[in-house]
């Protein structure tokens, strides 16, 4: 399926990484949202479950391993071009992630890929979709520490 003017949604996945405090961010190498800083994530292949094409997006993408936790929210990326077609069209889940190792390895269609402390998070760009999912990521986050220090 063309992922430009497609003839239906493609389905994508991704992943609010976290490790000690902190979150992977990306700056996208390419279009939609070039050059911008979002999550790492990617398009789901044919026959693939959504675990692991998130595992194999992230390896891909920033080259570490990861375990997939709890869906965060499951969301619609609708872009449009200047005459109001839709250029791209994603129905991304997004899932809460932890890294398994911690060496940001970008690809050739990551710009840059940063840990972020979750503190600092204001401090970057980010689109509201995205900073929508990372607000939920880390409540989810803190309710999960919580819950370990409890038990």
């Amino acid at each position: 399926m063309k992922r430009i003017y497609p003839s239906r949604p493609i389905i994508g996945v991704g992943g609010v990484i976290i490790k000690d405090n902190n979150i992977v961010l990306i700056k996208r190498g390419t279009p939609p949202g070039y050059g911008k800083w979002s999550i790492p994530g990617g398009v789901v292949r044919w026959g693939e479950s959504l675990n692991l094409a998130l595992i194999r997006e992230i390896k891909e993408e920033i080259g570490i391993k990861i375990k997939v936790e709890e869906i965060i929210d499951v969301v619609d990326r609708i872009y449009l071009d200047k005459k109001r077609y839709i250029k791209y069209h994603y129905i991304v889940v997004d899932y809460l992630c932890f890294a398994k190792n911690g060496k940001l390895l970008p690809a050739s269609d990551v710009l840059e890929a940063n840990w972020v402390p979750i503190s600092e998070l204001p401090y970057f760009k980010i689109p509201l979709k995205a900073k929508a999912i990372i607000k939920k990521a880390k409540e989810m986050y803190e309710t999960i520490s919580f819950s370990n220090k409890m038990s």
